[in-house]
């Protein structure tokens, strides 16, 4: 036995007496209020935000003009850009300098089960009139496109949305089809969108 300075050994009688011997000495007393888990049970839940106004994450170019959320992250929009180069709000993210962090190396994420809730919100209803799920997410959001385009291959989307749900529906569309998108700020004049759909090689505007 080896013994460290101030070590003291338990004495042997400590530990025995009528046990199983599968008993654990050093294993802590389940608590008489805990409950049981069933191991067999859905690891993922749906729980609905208990402010549903806040979101969890918000991500955003604009630092003086943040939305209050859990976590914030402030992007930076120029390409290679290694940080944001306005003073960002006390408590959020510089997701530019923070990304140069890591490698490149994508960590296993869990996969969302076919009827966990994707999407949820006022506006949006999935097939049972709740939550869209995983399982409907990229039908649903093609659903929310043009029918012109709805059908094309590797689309190239010059895409200018009015609203957070509508460029939701135009990437997951796009990249369900193999394709991409060029996603335009509010405030890009709107007679620069040919000469960027020109540059970017578009072949669909939404």
């Amino acid at each position: 036995m080896v013994r460290g300075r101030g070590a003291r050994a338990a004495p042997e009688e400590e530990f025995e007496g009528d046990r199983d011997d599968d008993d654990d000495p050093y294993e802590p007393e389940p608590l008489d209020d805990e409950e049981p888990v069933d191991e067999d049970e859905e690891s993922s839940v749906f729980l609905p935000d208990a402010d549903p106004e806040e979101p969890d994450i918000a991500v955003t170019s604009r630092a003086g003009d943040a939305p209050s959320a859990g976590m914030l992250l402030v992007v930076a929009l120029p390409a290679l850009a290694m940080q944001v180069d306005e003073p960002i709000p006390a408590g959020a993210v510089d997701a530019a300098a923070a990304l140069m962090g890591y490698g490149d190396v994508l960590d296993p994420v869990e996969e969302p089960a076919p009827s966990d809730p994707a999407l949820s919100g006022p506006e949006v209803t999935g097939s049972q009139g709740g939550p869209v799920t995983y399982g409907e997410l990229a039908d649903w959001c093609r659903d929310q496109t043009p029918a012109s385009h709805r059908d094309e291959e590797r689309p190239r989307v010059l895409c200018s949305p009015g609203s957070r749900l509508e460029m939701l529906a135009h990437a997951v569309a796009a990249w369900r089809a193999g394709g991409s998108l060029v996603l335009l700020g509010e405030d890009v004049d709107s007679r620069r969108f040919a000469p960027i759909g020109e540059a970017e090689r578009v072949t669909v505007r939404c």
